[in-house]
Protein backbone atom coordinates (compact mmCIF):
# COMPACT_ATOMS: atom_id res chain seq x y z
CA UNK A 1 0.00 0.00 0.00
CA UNK A 2 1.49 3.32 -1.09
CA UNK A 3 1.29 6.11 1.43
CA UNK A 4 2.76 9.57 1.42
CA UNK A 5 3.02 11.51 4.66
CA UNK A 6 3.97 15.06 5.44
CA UNK A 7 3.98 17.09 8.62
CA UNK A 8 2.54 20.55 8.94
CA UNK A 9 4.86 22.56 11.15
CA UNK A 10 2.86 25.49 12.36
CA UNK A 11 5.84 27.79 12.28
CA UNK A 12 6.05 27.23 8.53
CA UNK A 13 2.42 27.47 7.47
CA UNK A 14 0.34 30.53 6.84
CA UNK A 15 -0.20 31.28 10.51
CA UNK A 16 2.91 33.41 10.71
CA UNK A 17 1.94 35.46 7.67
CA UNK A 18 -1.44 36.08 9.20
CA UNK A 19 0.27 37.30 12.37
CA UNK A 20 -1.74 34.97 14.58
CA UNK A 21 -0.33 34.82 18.08
CA UNK A 22 -0.88 31.63 20.02
CA UNK A 23 -1.30 31.90 23.77
CA UNK A 24 1.31 29.84 25.58
CA UNK A 25 -0.45 30.04 28.92
CA UNK A 26 -4.15 30.42 29.62
CA UNK A 27 -6.17 30.11 32.81
CA UNK A 28 -8.08 26.83 32.81
CA UNK A 29 -8.66 26.55 36.57
CA UNK A 30 -12.27 25.83 37.54
CA UNK A 31 -14.48 24.40 40.29
CA UNK A 32 -16.35 21.81 38.21
CA UNK A 33 -16.33 18.15 39.16
CA UNK A 34 -16.25 17.42 35.45
CA UNK A 35 -15.76 19.66 32.43
CA UNK A 36 -15.16 19.57 28.70
CA UNK A 37 -14.62 22.18 26.01
CA UNK A 38 -15.18 21.03 22.42
CA UNK A 39 -15.00 22.65 19.01
CA UNK A 40 -18.47 22.46 17.48
CA UNK A 41 -17.38 21.81 13.89
CA UNK A 42 -14.53 19.33 14.24
CA UNK A 43 -15.43 17.79 17.60
CA UNK A 44 -11.88 18.29 18.85
CA UNK A 45 -11.63 18.32 22.64
CA UNK A 46 -9.81 21.50 23.67
CA UNK A 47 -9.99 21.00 27.44
CA UNK A 48 -11.05 18.09 29.60
CA UNK A 49 -11.36 17.38 33.31
CA UNK A 50 -12.82 14.04 34.47
CA UNK A 51 -14.70 14.16 31.18
CA UNK A 52 -15.70 10.48 31.22
CA UNK A 53 -17.09 10.42 34.77
CA UNK A 54 -20.78 9.49 34.85
CA UNK A 55 -22.67 12.21 36.71
CA UNK A 56 -26.23 13.47 37.12
CA UNK A 57 -27.03 16.21 34.62
CA UNK A 58 -30.16 17.93 35.96
CA UNK A 59 -31.98 20.09 33.40
CA UNK A 60 -29.20 19.95 30.82
CA UNK A 61 -31.19 16.80 29.97
CA UNK A 62 -33.56 19.14 28.14
CA UNK A 63 -30.92 19.70 25.45
CA UNK A 64 -31.57 16.12 24.37
CA UNK A 65 -35.33 16.50 24.84
CA UNK A 66 -35.29 19.56 22.58
CA UNK A 67 -33.25 18.18 19.69
CA UNK A 68 -35.18 14.88 19.73
CA UNK A 69 -38.46 16.84 19.65
CA UNK A 70 -37.25 19.08 16.82
CA UNK A 71 -36.21 16.09 14.71
CA UNK A 72 -39.42 14.14 15.33
CA UNK A 73 -42.26 16.68 15.25
CA UNK A 74 -43.85 19.43 13.22
CA UNK A 75 -43.13 22.48 15.34
CA UNK A 76 -46.33 24.19 14.23
CA UNK A 77 -48.53 21.37 15.48
CA UNK A 78 -50.91 22.48 18.24
CA UNK A 79 -51.54 20.23 21.23
CA UNK A 80 -54.01 20.48 24.08
CA UNK A 81 -52.45 20.33 27.53
CA UNK A 82 -53.74 17.40 29.56
CA UNK A 83 -54.02 17.10 33.33
CA UNK A 84 -50.92 14.90 33.68
CA UNK A 85 -48.74 17.69 32.21
CA UNK A 86 -49.76 20.14 34.93
CA UNK A 87 -48.07 20.70 38.29
CA UNK A 88 -44.85 18.85 37.52
CA UNK A 89 -42.26 19.13 40.29
CA UNK A 90 -39.50 21.72 39.93
CA UNK A 91 -39.12 24.54 37.41
CA UNK A 92 -42.24 25.24 35.42
CA UNK A 93 -44.00 27.57 32.99
CA UNK A 94 -47.26 26.66 34.78
CA UNK A 95 -49.12 24.93 32.00
CA UNK A 96 -52.86 24.73 32.53
CA UNK A 97 -55.16 21.90 31.54
CA UNK A 98 -57.00 22.68 28.32
CA UNK A 99 -54.49 25.26 27.04
CA UNK A 100 -53.43 24.91 23.43
CA UNK A 101 -49.71 25.20 22.73
CA UNK A 102 -47.61 24.68 19.62
CA UNK A 103 -44.62 22.38 19.83
CA UNK A 104 -42.47 25.42 19.06
CA UNK A 105 -43.82 27.42 22.02
CA UNK A 106 -43.28 24.45 24.33
CA UNK A 107 -39.66 24.24 23.15
CA UNK A 108 -39.07 27.87 24.10
CA UNK A 109 -40.63 27.24 27.51
CA UNK A 110 -38.44 24.15 27.84
CA UNK A 111 -35.13 25.78 26.95
CA UNK A 112 -35.51 29.37 28.19
CA UNK A 113 -37.43 28.74 31.43
CA UNK A 114 -36.49 25.07 31.92
CA UNK A 115 -40.13 24.03 32.20
CA UNK A 116 -40.42 20.47 33.48
CA UNK A 117 -44.08 20.62 32.50
CA UNK A 118 -43.02 21.50 28.95
CA UNK A 119 -40.77 18.44 28.89
CA UNK A 120 -43.64 16.16 29.86
CA UNK A 121 -46.00 17.79 27.36
CA UNK A 122 -43.47 17.39 24.54
CA UNK A 123 -42.81 13.76 25.44
CA UNK A 124 -46.51 12.91 25.39
CA UNK A 125 -47.16 14.88 22.20
CA UNK A 126 -44.37 13.16 20.27
CA UNK A 127 -44.39 9.60 21.62
CA UNK A 128 -47.72 9.23 23.40
CA UNK A 129 -46.13 8.66 26.79
CA UNK A 130 -42.95 9.45 28.69
CA UNK A 131 -41.55 5.92 28.53
CA UNK A 132 -41.60 5.78 24.74
CA UNK A 133 -40.09 9.25 24.44
CA UNK A 134 -37.27 8.34 26.85
CA UNK A 135 -36.60 5.26 24.71
CA UNK A 136 -36.33 7.59 21.72
CA UNK A 137 -33.91 9.82 23.64
CA UNK A 138 -31.71 6.88 24.60
CA UNK A 139 -31.65 5.60 21.01
CA UNK A 140 -30.66 9.08 19.86
CA UNK A 141 -27.66 9.38 22.20
CA UNK A 142 -26.49 5.84 21.45
CA UNK A 143 -26.65 6.57 17.71
CA UNK A 144 -24.30 9.51 18.34
CA UNK A 145 -21.89 7.15 20.07
CA UNK A 146 -22.58 8.51 23.56
CA UNK A 147 -22.45 5.19 25.38
CA UNK A 148 -21.86 6.70 28.82
CA UNK A 149 -25.23 8.46 28.87
CA UNK A 150 -28.49 6.96 30.11
CA UNK A 151 -31.81 8.77 30.51
CA UNK A 152 -34.89 7.93 32.55
CA UNK A 153 -36.97 11.08 32.01
CA UNK A 154 -37.21 14.12 29.69
CA UNK A 155 -36.62 16.83 32.31
CA UNK A 156 -33.64 15.80 34.46
CA UNK A 157 -35.24 15.38 37.90
CA UNK A 158 -32.96 13.08 39.84
CA UNK A 159 -32.85 9.36 39.22
CA UNK A 160 -29.80 7.22 40.04
CA UNK A 161 -29.90 5.72 36.54
CA UNK A 162 -30.09 9.12 34.82
CA UNK A 163 -26.59 10.35 33.98
CA UNK A 164 -24.16 11.57 31.36
CA UNK A 165 -20.52 12.63 31.08
CA UNK A 166 -19.10 16.02 30.22
CA UNK A 167 -17.65 14.54 27.03
CA UNK A 168 -20.93 12.93 25.92
CA UNK A 169 -22.93 16.06 26.65
CA UNK A 170 -20.49 18.24 24.72
CA UNK A 171 -20.71 15.88 21.76
CA UNK A 172 -24.51 15.92 21.90
CA UNK A 173 -24.54 19.72 21.99
CA UNK A 174 -22.16 20.03 19.05
CA UNK A 175 -24.58 17.89 17.07
CA UNK A 176 -27.64 19.83 18.22
CA UNK A 177 -26.09 23.21 17.38
CA UNK A 178 -25.89 22.16 13.75
CA UNK A 179 -29.68 22.43 13.71
CA UNK A 180 -30.72 26.01 12.94
CA UNK A 181 -33.99 25.78 14.87
CA UNK A 182 -32.23 24.50 17.98
CA UNK A 183 -29.57 27.20 17.69
CA UNK A 184 -32.18 29.92 17.28
CA UNK A 185 -34.06 28.79 20.38
CA UNK A 186 -31.07 28.44 22.72
CA UNK A 187 -29.59 31.78 21.63
CA UNK A 188 -32.82 33.70 22.33
CA UNK A 189 -32.63 36.07 25.27
CA UNK A 190 -36.40 36.46 25.37
CA UNK A 191 -39.44 34.96 23.71
CA UNK A 192 -43.10 35.96 23.81
CA UNK A 193 -46.19 34.17 22.59
CA UNK A 194 -49.95 34.19 23.07
CA UNK A 195 -51.65 31.23 24.67
CA UNK A 196 -55.45 31.34 24.71
CA UNK A 197 -55.25 35.10 24.16
CA UNK A 198 -52.85 35.65 27.07
CA UNK A 199 -49.32 36.92 26.36
CA UNK A 200 -46.56 34.86 27.94
CA UNK A 201 -42.97 36.12 28.06
CA UNK A 202 -40.01 33.84 28.68
CA UNK A 203 -36.65 35.34 29.69
CA UNK A 204 -33.70 33.00 29.25
CA UNK A 205 -32.13 31.78 32.50
CA UNK A 206 -28.71 31.64 30.82
CA UNK A 207 -27.05 34.69 32.39
CA UNK A 208 -24.13 34.59 29.97
CA UNK A 209 -26.48 35.40 27.11
CA UNK A 210 -27.29 38.68 28.82
CA UNK A 211 -23.75 39.57 29.91
CA UNK A 212 -21.33 38.24 27.27
CA UNK A 213 -21.75 39.17 23.62
CA UNK A 214 -19.90 36.05 22.43
CA UNK A 215 -22.35 33.71 24.14
CA UNK A 216 -24.99 32.02 21.95
CA UNK A 217 -26.40 29.20 24.13
CA UNK A 218 -27.24 26.76 25.69
CA UNK A 219 -28.80 25.44 28.95
CA UNK A 220 -28.66 25.62 32.74
CA UNK A 221 -29.47 22.87 35.23
CA UNK A 222 -29.69 22.26 38.96
CA UNK A 223 -30.76 19.61 41.43
CA UNK A 224 -29.40 18.93 44.92
CA UNK A 225 -27.76 15.72 43.73
CA UNK A 226 -26.36 17.12 40.46
CA UNK A 227 -25.35 20.52 41.79
CA UNK A 228 -25.18 23.44 39.39
CA UNK A 229 -24.70 22.29 35.80
CA UNK A 230 -24.31 24.34 32.67
CA UNK A 231 -23.62 23.95 28.99
CA UNK A 232 -22.54 27.16 27.31
CA UNK A 233 -21.52 28.01 23.78
CA UNK A 234 -19.73 31.04 22.41
CA UNK A 235 -18.54 32.15 18.98
CA UNK A 236 -15.72 34.34 17.74
CA UNK A 237 -14.29 34.73 14.23
CA UNK A 238 -16.25 31.75 12.86
CA UNK A 239 -15.21 29.54 15.75
CA UNK A 240 -17.89 28.11 18.04
CA UNK A 241 -16.86 26.27 21.19
CA UNK A 242 -19.10 24.32 23.56
CA UNK A 243 -18.32 24.06 27.26
CA UNK A 244 -19.89 21.61 29.73
CA UNK A 245 -19.41 22.05 33.48
CA UNK A 246 -21.08 19.58 35.86
CA UNK A 247 -21.46 20.19 39.59
CA UNK A 248 -19.89 23.63 39.44
CA UNK A 249 -20.88 26.38 41.86
CA UNK A 250 -19.58 29.32 39.76
CA UNK A 251 -20.83 27.65 36.58
CA UNK A 252 -21.29 30.80 34.50
CA UNK A 253 -17.94 32.26 35.49
CA UNK A 254 -16.07 29.01 34.91
CA UNK A 255 -17.74 28.41 31.57
CA UNK A 256 -16.82 31.87 30.33
CA UNK A 257 -13.25 31.47 31.56
CA UNK A 258 -12.80 28.09 29.92
CA UNK A 259 -14.22 29.13 26.55
CA UNK A 260 -12.33 32.44 26.57
CA UNK A 261 -9.09 30.63 27.40
CA UNK A 262 -9.60 28.15 24.57
CA UNK A 263 -10.49 30.93 22.14
CA UNK A 264 -7.19 32.56 23.08
CA UNK A 265 -5.18 29.34 22.83
CA UNK A 266 -6.61 27.75 19.68
CA UNK A 267 -6.90 29.25 16.21
CA UNK A 268 -8.69 27.75 13.22
CA UNK A 269 -6.23 26.50 10.62
CA UNK A 270 -6.93 24.91 7.24
CA UNK A 271 -5.13 21.59 7.47
CA UNK A 272 -6.39 20.66 4.01
CA UNK A 273 -7.75 23.53 1.90
CA UNK A 274 -10.86 23.01 -0.22
CA UNK A 275 -10.04 21.58 -3.67
CA UNK A 276 -6.44 20.80 -2.64
CA UNK A 277 -4.71 18.61 -5.20
CA UNK A 278 -2.63 15.53 -4.43
CA UNK A 279 -0.35 14.10 -7.13
CA UNK A 280 0.65 10.44 -7.39
CA UNK A 281 3.63 9.59 -9.61
CA UNK A 282 3.48 5.83 -9.11
CA UNK A 283 4.20 3.56 -12.11
CA UNK A 284 5.53 6.58 -14.03
CA UNK A 285 2.02 7.87 -14.43
CA UNK A 286 0.93 11.20 -13.08
CA UNK A 287 -2.43 10.90 -11.36
CA UNK A 288 -4.07 13.92 -9.76
CA UNK A 289 -6.56 13.65 -6.93
CA UNK A 290 -8.71 16.34 -5.36
CA UNK A 291 -10.33 16.90 -2.00
CA UNK A 292 -13.84 18.21 -2.55
CA UNK A 293 -14.23 19.62 0.94
CA UNK A 294 -11.51 21.21 3.00
CA UNK A 295 -10.79 20.39 6.60
CA UNK A 296 -9.78 22.78 9.32
CA UNK A 297 -9.04 22.44 13.00
CA UNK A 298 -8.52 24.61 16.04
CA UNK A 299 -4.79 24.29 16.61
CA UNK A 300 -2.52 25.55 19.37
CA UNK A 301 1.14 26.52 19.22
CA UNK A 302 2.63 23.11 20.05
CA UNK A 303 0.34 20.83 18.03
CA UNK A 304 1.90 18.41 15.56
CA UNK A 305 -0.33 17.85 12.53
CA UNK A 306 0.48 15.07 10.09
CA UNK A 307 -1.33 14.37 6.81
CA UNK A 308 -1.04 10.92 5.27
CA UNK A 309 -2.17 10.28 1.70
CA UNK A 310 -3.29 6.74 0.83
CA UNK A 311 -3.71 6.74 -2.96
CA UNK A 312 -4.66 3.04 -3.14
CA UNK A 313 -7.74 3.62 -0.99
CA UNK A 314 -8.24 7.22 -2.14
CA UNK A 315 -8.05 8.58 1.36
CA UNK A 316 -6.30 11.34 3.25
CA UNK A 317 -5.78 10.80 6.95
CA UNK A 318 -5.16 13.61 9.42
CA UNK A 319 -3.19 12.85 12.59
CA UNK A 320 -3.10 15.22 15.55
CA UNK A 321 -0.19 14.63 17.90
CA UNK A 322 0.32 11.17 16.37
CA UNK A 323 -3.30 10.07 16.80
CA UNK A 324 -5.68 9.56 13.86
CA UNK A 325 -8.28 12.32 14.04
CA UNK A 326 -10.02 12.55 10.68
CA UNK A 327 -10.27 10.76 7.32
CA UNK A 328 -11.20 12.44 4.02
CA UNK A 329 -11.96 10.88 0.64
CA UNK A 330 -10.14 12.08 -2.46
CA UNK A 331 -11.30 11.70 -6.06
CA UNK A 332 -9.24 11.09 -9.18
CA UNK A 333 -9.59 13.96 -11.66
CA UNK A 334 -7.26 12.70 -14.46
CA UNK A 335 -5.71 9.48 -15.75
Amino acid sequence: MRKISFVLLLALIALSSLSIAFADEVDLSNSATSACVMDKDSGRVLYAKNEDDKLPMASTTKIITAIVAIENANLDNVITITKDCVGIEGSSVYLKEGERWTIRDLLYGLMLRSGNDCAVALAKAISGNIEQFVSLMNSFVKDLGCTNTNLTNPHGLHNDNHYTTAYDLAKICCYALQNNIFSQIVSSKKFSTKINGVTKVFVNKNKLLHSWENCDGIKTGYTKKAGRCFVGSASENDRQFVCVVLNDGPMFEDCRKLISSCLAKYKYTFVIPTNKLFVDYADSKRKVYKVSKGFYLPICFDDRIQVETDFDNRLVRVFVNDELFHTISISLINQ
